[in-house]
Order: C-alpha cells, then structure tokens, then sequence
C-alpha cells in the first residue's frame, strides 16, 4: 500500500470518529435536559424548597398539604391563648374567643401554584430559584378584630392609671399645693399587633406591654391669679 494513502486514511478515521462522538453525546444530553425539564414541569406535588410558617412543605400533594395545616392550625385553636403582659400583671386571651379560622384553602392553592405560572422557561426559572433561595410563605387567619380590640380595651381599663393633676387651694390664712402624679395606660396599638401576629404563627405566646405615661398639667400661677 502506498503509505500517503494509508497515512490520510489513518488521519480521517479518528476525526470521522471524534464528530460522532460528539454529536452523540450532544444529542444525548439534550435528551436528558428534555427528560429533566419534562419531569420537572409535569411533577404533581409541592415544589422542594416551599415552606408555609417556617414548615417545609416540599413534596406533599394538595391532600396531604391540607391535613397537615389543620393538624398544625386549625385543630390547634382550642388549646391555644395569648397572654398579655405588663409589669407582674397578666392577662389570658383564648384563641377560641376570637373566632380564628384559618384560610387553608388559599394557602394551599398558593403553595401549589408556586412554579406552575408563566411560559416553559419561566417555570423552570422560577423552580430553579425556589429550590436554591426558598419560599416562605404566610398561614393567613379570618378572626373577629373587634372580639379581640374589646378584651385588649378590657385588660387596658384594668391596668389605667389616671394621672391627676396638681391642685393649688388658697385658704384665709394659707395655700395648699395638692401634688399630682403621672397616670400610665398599656401600649393598645402595640396588643393588637402583636396578637395579630400570634393568631398567624398559631403558637403560645405572651406579649410584654410597655406602658405609656401620662404627665400631670403644670400648675400656673400667673393663670390662676387673674
């Protein structure tokens, strides 16, 4: 054989060979992206990395979703209370005053909807972002505020303390000054929103009041004298 013939086949050979390799391969791993995307768009449970108050929910269906947030807050009303606070001064509300029902439904179809929104790459985008950075979202509660405002004013009457103003008695022969004394009165806005808070964490919890003082008006002389 000539060897300039068989030199030129021997350099073909393995470049013919490299080209099918590589196409194969490529072909490969584009049927394997496919695979992935595939399974991952047409997945039938709560995305990994999906967390509801702090509970990771990734994995579960609709059903199992929606048995474990009424074990974790729905059935948990009854047991549960939030305990106002102020000084050595305690006052107990119970969940099961306030008509708390929590919007389970929501909640689920929220869950469930995370990742399932948009175009093919919107998706996979979005469930590649859950799965790295997490979503935590929010147990949200239906509640009677004006039930729970009324028992906040309730515990506020009970621990008011007026403030009293100085007084200045002039007698015949001499004039008393009475002194007054600063009245204090629980932070009520600072309840509400805190008890807020506790009814969507669905836990026990105390809220440590700060009170809000009151100052006693200044006697003036020149006023009283006219």
């Amino acid at each position: 054989m000539n060897p300039e013939i068989f030199k030129k086949t021997y350099e073909r050979v393995p470049r013919k060979t490299l080209t099918i390799s590589l196409i194969t391969f490529i072909l490969i791993m584009l049927a394997a992206t496919a695979q992935f995307c595939y399974t991952m768009l047409a997945y039938n449970k709560i995305y990994k990395g999906i967390y509801i108050n702090n509970f990771h929910i990734g994995g579960m269906d609709r059903l199992q979703l929606e048995n474990f947030l009424k074990k974790e807050f729905q059935n948990k009303v009854d047991d549960l209370e939030i305990n106002l606070k102020i000084e050595n001064i305690s006052y107990k509300i119970n969940f099961r005053d306030l008509d708390i029902n929590y919007n389970i439904n929501s909640t689920v179809n929220k869950a469930y909807s995370a990742g399932r929104t948009g175009n093919i790459f919107e998706r996979l985008r979005e469930i590649s972002r859950i799965s790295k950075q997490n979503l935590n979202l929010s147990m949200t509660a239906s509640f009677d505020k004006a039930k729970l405002e009324a028992l906040i004013n309730d515990f506020y009457e009970k621990t008011l303390v007026k403030a009293k103003d100085p007084e200045l008695i002039i007698e015949s022969d001499k004039v008393l000054i009475r002194t007054g004394h600063k009245g204090k009165s629980i932070d009520k806005s600072q309840a509400l929103s805190e008890a807020q808070k506790i009814i969507e964490n669905c836990k026990n919890e105390t809220i440590e009041l700060q009170w809000i003082e009151a100052l006693p008006k200044k006697i003036d002389l020149e006023d009283f004298l006219k």
